[in-house]
């Protein structure tokens, strides 16, 4: 008979599946959390900003949008349409990452099962069967089955962001708030 290391060791990949499946409701409601905390900072710099903060947020979302999440999540992880060199397959991860789109494991899941279900009731992406507003706020509650993404459970990376995603998120915002914090709050 094979010893518990080794049956443990065989079945690695399903806990860790599992695991991430039980741990996706409770994301998607941080992840929520943290997207409205997003936008409330957006109404402090809209009236404390300066332009160079507003600078800031411009180069910020082209990095967390286009590049995290049209270039590197859309296209290069849900659809590998392309290839590209690794680092920048990290780069753009990291990009997604930062900019609140939910893991990349997460994300691709999701996307990969709208295109299954495209316009079906099970599509939660759909504006045929959901309001804009559930579609734009809300898809991140849902839970979805991480299998879509196999190659992804796979990459030690993709793993490493979907556990530590929101201590990720943590890290890099105290990080200006540690350099400046008088000048977030106040725009001086």
């Amino acid at each position: 008979f094979p010893s518990h290391d080794t049956v443990r060791q065989a079945f690695a990949p399903l806990t860790v599946l599992a695991n991430a499946y039980r741990s996706s409701h409770t994301a998607g409601r941080k992840l929520l959390a943290l997207q409205i905390v997003a936008h409330v900072a957006l109404l402090v710099l809209l009236v404390n900003g300066t332009w160079l903060q507003w600078l800031g947020c411009l180069v910020a979302y082209t990095l967390y949008m286009g590049i995290g999440m049209s270039i590197t999540y859309h296209r290069l992880l849900s659809h590998r349409a392309f290839e590209c060199p690794l680092w920048f397959e990290r780069f753009g991860t990291l990009c997604g990452v930062i900019g609140a789109l939910g893991s990349p494991i997460t994300f691709v899941s999701q996307h990969r099962e709208h295109h299954r279900y495209l316009d079906k009731p099970r599509d939660a992406y759909s504006l045929v069967n959901n309001p804009w507003w559930f579609v734009q706020w809300f898809t991140m509650l849902k839970q979805v089955s991480l299998k879509r993404a196999p190659e992804l459970l796979r990459d030690r990376f993709c793993l490493f962001t979907h556990k530590h995603f929101f201590k990720i998120h943590v890290a890099y915002a105290l990080v200006p708030f540690l350099i400046d914090s008088g000048s977030i709050v106040t725009g001086k």
